[in-house]
């Protein structure tokens, strides 16, 4: 870098740095959209857990609720609007209890009730945190 002080400008040196900081942001930017990881089939094993073989046997750790949600989804892949989830209230509660082990029965009927509500935003808050938990796995 010295040598570099010696022969240039500060200035030169400063507008450079700019545009390579500038390529870099750029560069990261453009990474997230870009889809180099192709897909991962996904198992689900009989003690309920989520693994990604493709990216050595990484397991997408969800909390019950979240785990329930992404599962009914799977369920109907032609997709759910988040504003009928009440029409799948009871096939949600039936998943949430199989996966749950609290075994609060009226606690767990409240939070399905809760994330089925299209006035609450509690499933669309699931839906980002299991967004999230994917992408911190891959």
């Amino acid at each position: 870098m010295d040598r570099i002080k010696d022969k240039l400008p500060a200035p030169v040196i400063h507008h450079a740095l700019q545009i390579m900081e500038s390529l870099r942001v750029k560069m990261l930017y453009a990474q997230n959209f870009k889809q180099d990881s192709p897909l991962s089939n996904l198992i689900l094993t009989p003690h309920h857990k989520l693994l990604l073989p493709e990216f050595g046997q990484i397991e997408i750790k969800l909390r019950p609720l979240e785990k329930a949600l992404y599962y009914l989804f799977l369920d109907h892949p032609d997709g759910i609007f988040i504003s009928s989830l009440s029409d799948y209230r009871q096939e949600l509660y039936a998943i949430y209890s199989r996966l749950s082990n609290t075994g609060m029965l009226q606690e767990m009927k409240g939070r399905i009730d809760d994330m089925t509500n299209a006035l609450n935003n509690s499933a669309s808050e699931k839906i980002s945190r299991i967004k999230r938990v994917f992408e911190e796995a891959i």
